[in-house]
């Protein structure tokens, strides 16, 4: 859906520059591309890529081989032009794909002699989950301690600095997700920044040389519950095939309830230390607890595409610029397990057929309008998100 209101959003001042092929004003611009727009269009191609028969669209798959092509028909029908250079419009996209099988239990046993129970078990799937960091056949940690270091954010520009130039390698980062909120005037006050994504997270523990990382999820922090880290988790994960950049072994997240019951194991105080995290003066916390464990994979090469075309603008002197209008086209596939219905068929209507349909329906109202912006326009049907 975010894709949706991207697109949709992207069309008013897209149009207003474009008198081409008649004088029109904005608001007729605008008016001739909406009254192209249909709903029937937009759940014509949702009904189509959700569809049972294209499996999920999963990433190097049959329904996503089925999905760039559906989606190259459609740009030709449309006029749009391919990739320039080429006479295609899909960008290969080389892949490595790594199923993880982590260990069922993470067993945390107290060094403090009044400890009181001595040990502390959390589940796989309910309480964490937990994947390679690299694409090696198994992943071995062995009594690597756990650290607090509050967001794990290194952001000069705000002069904040989480680590605080502490030795944290071959440790197991614990951090929270998202970044500070105490004071709006920081890391674009409600705006979620690269900061603040798990991505950043996991690549900022692995440049300390961190053994692993452990995000805490909340809800309100990540914007969804931790149902979607459990099946968007626990699959074949993706990477480019020539990704470089400092590894960890060990990517994992941390249920809020689990995170609190293992503060309070470790004699600390979750929320006191969250509280501390909010100001540029808050200093990595160990937490004396270590983790042994390993996870087993299984490494494949793979292959998937985006699929992209292109309008090209009408004024030559501003054609070199374009307006992108971009939703993933790809989604999570066939889960191993069937659900109480016998259903394992990942659809992935609105994750993210809604945003791929609004895609092509705003390709198909600007085409059949004849309005011709004077910037290019350029429609990316993006693969393994």
């Amino acid at each position: 859906m975010r894709s949706l209101v991207f697109c949709l959003v992207a069309i008013a001042p897209l149009l207003g520059s474009a008198p081409i092929p008649t004088a029109l004003g904005q608001a007729d611009s605008i008016d001739r591309v909406n009254s192209r727009i249909e709903a029937s269009a937009l759940a014509g191609h949702i009904q189509f890529l959700a569809d049972d028969l294209l499996e999920g669209r999963g990433p190097d798959t049959m329904g996503d081989a089925i999905t760039q092509l559906y989606l190259e028909t459609q740009f030709k029908i449309h006029g749009l032009q391919p990739i320039p250079g080429t006479q295609s419009y899909r960008q290969s996209v080389p892949m490595i794909g790594v199923s993880s099988r982590a260990a069922q239990t993470w067993t945390f046993r107290s060094k403090q002699a009044q400890a009181n129970p001595d040990s502390l078990a959390l589940k796989y799937f309910d309480d964490y989950i937990a994947v390679a960091g690299k694409p090696e056949p198994r992943i071995a940690i062995d009594q690597r301690e756990l650290v607090f270091v509050g967001y794990g954010i290194q952001a000069p520009e705000y002069q904040w600095d989480d680590f605080k130039g502490q030795d944290l390698r071959g440790k197991i980062l614990v951090m929270m997700n998202n970044d500070p909120e105490r004071d709006p005037d920081l890391f674009g006050g409600s705006r979620r920044l690269y900061y603040g994504r798990w991505d950043y997270k996991y690549e900022s523990a692995a440049r300390q040389g961190a053994a692993g990382a452990i995000i805490i999820h909340t809800t309100p922090s990540a914007g969804y519950p931790f149902t979607v880290i459990q099946t968007s988790w626990t699959g074949e994960e993706f990477e480019l095939r020539d990704a470089a950049g400092p590894r960890m072994d060990m990517k994992a997240w941390i249920t809020d309830d689990a995170a609190r019951s293992l503060f309070k194991f470790a004699g600390q105080d979750l929320a006191a230390l969250r509280e501390a995290a909010e100001g540029r003066d808050f200093r990595p916390v160990p937490l004396g607890l270590h983790l042994t464990t390993e996870i087993e994979t299984e490494v494949r090469q793979r292959e998937t595409a985006n699929v992209v075309g292109f309008l090209p603008g009408s004024d030559s002197a501003l054609s070199d610029e374009h307006v992108v209008f971009m939703a993933h086209h790809d989604h999570i596939g066939i889960a191993v397990e069937r659900d109480e219905r016998g259903d394992n068929i990942y659809n992935g209507a609105i994750d993210t057929a809604s945003g791929t349909a609004a895609l092509l329906t705003i390709l198909k109202g600007i085409s059949e309008s004849g309005i011709r912006p004077r910037r290019s326009l350029m429609f990316a049907a993006v693969g393994a998100e």
